[in-house]
């Protein structure tokens, strides 16, 4: 499905080199997988987990928690929010409360 979406790449500089240098140190690799996984899928947890005390924004972390989306592809992390029209009518009901 093509679509339009706001995306975030990010780049792990030094990554090959650093898990080159590692690779026979299985803590050190699982240690660098667990940053990776930390900063990326369970920073969405943490915000779909996150409760606001203003209602309107507490309904708009619902809408975009649910669409974010998350990709690790060996050094890069890309994240992804599709972007429709949709989403922002319903973003914008929350706005006129």
């Amino acid at each position: 499905m093509i679509g339009e979406a706001i995306v975030t790449f990010i780049d792990i500089l030094g990554y090959k080199a650093l898990i080159t240098k590692h690779m026979k140190d299985i803590e050190v690799i699982k240690g660098i997988e667990s940053i990776i996984r930390t900063s990326t899928i369970g920073l969405i947890e943490k915000i779909r987990n996150k409760p606001f005390v203003n209602q309107v924004y507490e309904e708009y972390k619902k809408q975009i928690g649910e669409v974010i989306r998350v990709k690790v592809i060996t050094d890069a992390i890309v994240f992804t929010l599709p972007i429709s029209e949709d989403l922002f009518i319903d973003i914008g009901k929350f706005q006129d409360n």
